[in-house]
């Protein structure tokens, strides 16, 4: 979103916001808490800002993101009205319990990490303190440690690099073991997208199921968070090539989902590109955008390649 003339920056609504929330603090809450503005590293938001909280007598310092009170500041709303909804939030941050992550050991933490996938061109600085994987190209896997607070309340936190090294790990083994917790604790659903816009049920526990080259499919988790982390869990993109009798195109519609279709669609790939582009433009979150990239697999291959290096590979392939 574009500064709107006469509006502060991000930086200096945080800054702003800083002064404002210590001094209702001291003055109208009479709580000894102090705030300060703080650059976060976010995927997919490379100018995140947020307000790191400090307690007297408190090891956990809370932070609470700008970005959607920055956009009610940009369509107008004070920084009055703004402080006050933040020290309210702030309170609470304060007063729940400290999250499972506070308290867990490393054994613990082993088996709370998952995967998920981001887009590599948006969060180059984002991965420089972060362990990942190309998957494809474009797309890169990351690690986080899934927790819950005493509400059940589910957050995910990344993995850096030091974190990685603090639970014994290198980045190999440490995406293997997330991989197997993700695929077990956020199995796989491949659904089909029918006319009337509803899901069918999981089609991939059906053994002998075909996609019709017609339809499009929708590929998730379970609970869909994160859920085009799918795609890349082992043996998925095989067994997505039985079911579409052959290659198949993977649209990466979110960082929650991918759409397949059955190459036997004869589907344009000019057209798949620009209907992605233009998705990612006008419909799907920011945060949320996972690739402009349509991807084609090869069942004979067994390799998942972007449709212009398919091209290439394929014309290479029938020159030689």
């Amino acid at each position: 979103m574009k500064k709107n003339k006469g509006k502060l920056s991000k930086k200096e609504f945080a800054k702003e916001i800083t002064k404002n929330l210590n001094q209702y603090f001291k003055e109208v809450l009479d709580m000894k808490v102090t705030a300060r503005e703080q650059k976060l590293s976010r995927a997919n938001q490379p100018d995140c800002w947020a307000i790191v909280l400090t307690k007297e007598n408190s090891n956990a310092s809370p932070a609470l993101i700008l970005s959607k009170l920055y956009n009610r500041y940009l369509e107008g709303d004070t920084i009055d009205n703004l402080t006050v909804s933040i020290a309210m939030g702030c309170m609470q941050a304060l007063t729940c319990p400290p999250p499972e992550f506070m308290t867990l050991r490393k054994e613990s933490l082993r088996e709370k990490l998952r995967v998920r996938v981001i887009n590599s061109e948006r969060n180059q600085e984002y991965m420089m303190d972060v362990p990942s994987m190309e998957v494809v190209p474009g797309i890169h896997m990351i690690c986080d440690v899934q927790v819950q607070n005493v509400q059940g309340e589910k957050w995910r936190t990344k993995v850096t690099q030091s974190l990685m090294q603090d639970m014994e790990y290198n980045p190999a083994t440490m995406m293997e073991e997330a991989l197997r917790n993700s695929l077990k604790e956020h199995p796989p659903v491949l659904m089909e997208l029918r006319e009337d816009g509803d899901l069918s049920a999981n089609l991939l526990g059906k053994e002998d199921y075909r996609m019709d080259p017609d339809s499009m499919y929708i590929l998730s988790t379970k609970d869909t968070l994160m859920g085009a982390a799918a795609m890349f869990y082992p043996g998925v993109q095989q067994r997505l090539a039985e079911m579409a009798g052959g290659n198949y195109y993977a649209i990466p519609s979110s960082v929650h989902e991918f759409i397949v279709l059955p190459e036997k669609g004869f589907y344009d790939e000019e057209e798949l590109q620009a209907t992605l582009q233009s998705a990612n433009r006008e419909l799907v979150p920011p945060e949320e955008v996972l690739s402009d990239t349509v991807y084609v697999y090869d069942e004979e291959l067994s390799v998942m390649l972007s449709c212009r290096e398919y091209t290439e590979f394929v014309d290479t392939e029938c020159m030689a």
